[in-house]
């Protein structure tokens, strides 16, 4: 967790881009679960696709992240 808060938080030359597509959210009461796609750029240059999968709970009426799992690839991406 420390490499990826460095890795994205430390100043760099290009811009980091991620572009998402075809999010899918489903809900049941308190719980919560985002499929995100993704294809990611940095500067204009293709580097990696996957998916991101945010779960969530909802606690006092605010809803909150509790596990961010993902896949990475360069080939076969979803969109």
């Amino acid at each position: 967790m420390n490499d990826f808060a460095v890795a994205v938080g430390t100043p760099h030359d290009e811009v980091y881009n991620e572009v998402i597509d075809n999010l899918e959210i489903k809900i049941d009461g308190p719980l919560a679960s985002a499929w995100v796609p993704y294809k990611f750029y940095i500067g204009e240059q293709f580097s990696h696709c996957g998916v991101n999968v945010f779960e969530l709970v909802k606690i006092d009426g605010n809803w909150k992240i509790s596990s961010i799992i993902d896949t990475r690839r360069q080939e076969n991406c979803l969109f």
